[in-house]
């Protein structure tokens, strides 16, 4: 029963497949597991901050100047970002001696055959927006944000980290006896000046820049008791992956009315300091606790933009490490109808499509899109 590939193929037969799928004779690796979650952080760190720019997100590039008369818009912004998961997929199919691609889920007792976990991954995320005008120069500030589940009890306002554990609370879940938690923080600001106001002709032009914060987790873990053997045992098993993501961005967009419709279209580029920290287990131990038969365990990081965007040489010339920033390219187009509007947005990470293109591989292009429904007063 000391068998280490035994307990690993038992492991994941009994704690890791979603229903009663049969599994034999497969060796679990460790390594392949450690691989994959180091690829897929390197894709959040890169996914993340394009992710973010779906925050408050207007179809009118200005929205005007509180004088003479109040400008004050509100709603919300609900995105997704397409992103390689791969690297994940990789990881649970290592922890699981491949059953990924072959689980058969039981959800409210109803067997579903053929699920498997996607190749990509759409990464939501949502928003509340808030937009003021300016006061006399044509400007406008935008602030947005949205967390999980917080909860503003038992806090302790001379201790800060107590309001930071307060608006960091996960959603828990159970699925067919797999426990999981998923967190999620975000808040944005930005400013944008008008450059020209439009013409029959020309279109609205604004230039801005602001700050993004986003910060989430997602854990997967699975406890249980069996028997192998004769011997009776507990097994638990866990992955987990957490992101933490500041994003510095500068923003030229234009926007036309064509009646009640909007076309608009812009450019961004970012500049992001992203850290994505990754860890798994695996321990089967004897009923009472008093015999470990097997255990095994992993966890690493992933940072992103821990260097400088520009370096000044002792000559006085600037070098800019592009590198460091993330082109983006959106085009949209939107509905006003009085007060209300709504509009739809793509945008294009343009640094991925010359990875893309360089690796010859079309899944490191990372593209986003987004829904925003807003009142403007």
């Amino acid at each position: 029963m000391n068998n280490k590939k035994t307990i690993a193929a038992l492991l994941a037969a009994a704690s890791l497949t979603f229903g009663t799928t049969a599994f034999a004779d497969s060796a679990f690796d460790g390594e392949a597991v450690s691989e994959g979650l180091n690829s897929f952080a390197t894709t959040v760190n890169t996914a993340v901050p394009d992710a973010a720019t779906m925050q408050n997100v207007w179809s009118n590039a200005f929205i005007g100047t509180i004088y003479p008369g109040l400008k004050f818009g509100f709603g919300a912004s609900f995105g997704g970002t397409l992103i390689d998961f791969s690297g994940f997929k990789s990881a649970a199919d290592a922890l699981t001696g491949g059953m990924v691609s072959e689980m058969t889920p039981t959800i409210a007792g109803y067997e579903i055959q053929g699920f498997k976990l996607p190749d990509k991954f759409l990464l939501p995320t949502a928003s509340v927006d808030l937009r003021i005008g300016g006061l006399i120069l044509p400007f406008d500030i935008g602030i947005s944000g949205m967390v999980t589940a917080p909860s503003f009890k038992n806090i302790d306002y001379s201790d800060p980290a107590t309001l930071a554990e307060s608006i960091s609370n996960s959603w828990e879940w159970n699925l067919s006896n797999f426990n999981g938690s998923v967190s999620y923080t975000a808040i944005g600001l930005d400013l944008r000046y008008c450059l020209y106001e439009g013409s029959l002709i020309v279109p609205k032009i604004s230039l801005g820049g602001g700050y993004y914060y986003i910060n989430g987790s997602f854990a997967v873990n699975r406890n249980e008791a069996g028997e192998y053997e004769g011997v009776k045992y507990n097994s638990e098993a866990a992955l987990g992956l957490s992101y933490n993501t500041n994003v510095y961005f500068a923003n030229l967009q234009l926007s036309k009315n064509f009646g009640i419709v909007e076309v608009f279209l812009g450019g961004r580029a970012l500049y992001a300091r992203s850290a994505s920290d990754w860890s798994w287990k695996y321990e089967v131990t004897s009923e009472d606790g008093s015999t470990t038969y097997s255990t095994d365990s992993d966890s690493g990081s992933v940072t992103k933009g821990e260097g400088k965007i520009y370096t000044t040489n002792e000559d006085g010339t600037v070098t800019v490490d592009v590198n460091a920033i993330q082109p983006q390219l959106y085009l949209g187009l939107g509905g006003n109808f009085g007060i209300f509007s709504v509009s739809f947005n793509v945008c294009a990470d343009l640094g991925t499509i010359q990875a893309a293109a360089a690796a010859n591989d079309a899944s490191q292009f990372i593209w986003s899109g987004g829904l925003n429904v807003h009142v403007t007063l």
